[in-house]
């Protein structure tokens, strides 16, 4: 199992919706994170333009830093 680097505080995701279509998907920024006993990130409190809620690591997609 590979593991990847945690999501950090700040961090530009796109958020995947079950009731949009594939190419479809909202911004958002990850205010808070929420770690599970073995240390790793498994879900993430976001914001987007309209609300805040919280969203499983799996239906999120992190976009690269841009240095």
């Amino acid at each position: 199992m590979e593991v990847k680097p945690n999501v950090t505080i700040g961090d530009l995701v796109l958020v995947k919706e079950d009731n949009l279509p594939p190419l479809v998907c909202k911004n958002a920024v990850i205010i808070d994170i929420h770690t599970g006993r073995d240390g790793l990130v498994r879900v993430v409190t976001i914001r987007t333009a309209t609300r805040t809620f919280k969203r499983p690591i799996a239906k999120i997609c992190v976009l690269p830093k841009v240095d």
